[in-house]
């Protein structure tokens, strides 16, 4: 096998993981109404790699090429579903009609065996969240059988020429597929690991209380939500990671709201009247 051919492959294929990656951040895809603009455009995308991979052939020995056409079809399909599987699967079936010759019949068939299988797989897993890479292990078995089936779909010559390379194609999707899947595996968790801090920082500061998660070790802020920042009287920012300011903010912070509580009962509160005992350390207490 060229390992240069090889090399160029992986790049074409990487590619489109790095721009799912990058296509998370751009269009909410967990936005209903950006769902379909996120199909189409991850089917246009993977589609156009799809081509590019059946244009940059692998050469296996001399004289006999294969190309990746199946992984990125599985891939998409695994991860998003039947929408954008069908409309990879269609263009490269368009681009392999155009290519003619007598093994064309049995390209579509190929092509469109994966995307449906993909499909089947993305059900399997019970969604983009739930893809692990015995999925993509599992697809990649049945894809690299449905290659076997199409080159069977030409008789007795295409049976011999799988016989030449079915190592090449078994080390395209075998190996790797699951390797691919393990990489949008960890986009698609890293996605859901914002989601959950940024529903976490809406709870935090919706919450009417003054809250603050300090390490219990080193003394130092690691979060606060707008409550206390307005309570204490420092922005966010000075506040994490703040060591020194720690004891001045909890001491504003109790003063402020021992005052409060003064003026409307008449008496402190017994949580608060921790700096009575401070001596030097509270002047009011002096007083």
């Amino acid at each position: 096998m060229d390992y240069h051919h090889l090399l160029e492959a992986t790049g074409i294929v990487v590619s489109g993981v790095l721009f799912y990656s990058l296509a998370y951040g751009w269009f909410a895809p967990d936005d209903p109404r950006r769902r379909l603009f996120w199909i189409a455009t991850q089917g246009l995308v993977w589609g156009a790699i799809t081509v590019v991979l059946m244009i940059s052939r692998i050469e296996t020995r001399e004289g006999v090429f294969i190309d990746g056409r199946a992984i990125p079809i599985a891939l998409i399909g695994l991860f998003e579903g039947w929408g954008p599987a069908l409309i990879v699967g269609l263009a490269a079936a368009a681009y392999r009609v155009y290519l003619g010759g007598p093994g064309a019949v049995a390209g579509v068939v190929v092509i469109l065996g994966v995307a449906v299988a993909a499909g089947l797989a993305h059900r399997w897993a019970g969604g983009t969240e739930r893809v692990r890479v015995r999925h993509a292990f599992v697809l990649a078995v049945g894809a690299f059988f449905i290659t076997f089936g199409g080159f069977g779909l030409l008789g007795e010559p295409g049976r011999t020429l799988f016989a030449r390379v079915w190592p090449s194609y078994l080390l395209l999707t075998v190996v790797g597929l699951p390797m691919l899947a393990l990489l949008m595996e960890s986009i698609v968790e890293r996605r859901l690991l914002a989601q959950e801090r940024e529903r976490f920082r809406a709870v935090l500061d919706d919450a009417t209380d003054a809250v603050r998660i300090v390490d219990a070790d080193s003394q130092r802020i690691l979060d606060c939500n707008r409550a206390d920042c307005e309570l204490s009287g420092f922005a966010r920012d000075a506040m994490l990671g703040a060591s020194g300011r720690i004891r001045d903010a909890v001491g504003r912070l109790n003063r402020i709201v021992r005052i409060e509580s003064t003026e409307s009962t008449g008496s402190l509160p017994p949580i608060l009247d921790t700096e009575r005992s401070a001596g030097p350390h509270d002047d009011d207490a002096r007083r």
